[in-house]
């Protein structure tokens, strides 16, 4: 179960990184960064939980 949610949660972080990218070419800077980061952080989490599983 925790591999299906880790890959979920890899899916995620890819599609926050997409956001930010939107988000910085329509938006400030600030924002972009701020949403990238969290979506590198979402996606190294489910690479965590993904390879314990």
């Amino acid at each position: 179960m925790s591999f299906y949610l880790g890959k979920g949660m890899q899916i995620a972080g890819l599609a926050g990184a997409a956001l930010a990218l939107y988000v910085g070419m329509t938006g400030s800077m600030a924002r972009e960064l701020l949403l990238a980061g969290l979506a590198v952080m979402v996606f190294y989490a489910g690479r965590r939980l993904e390879s314990s599983g």
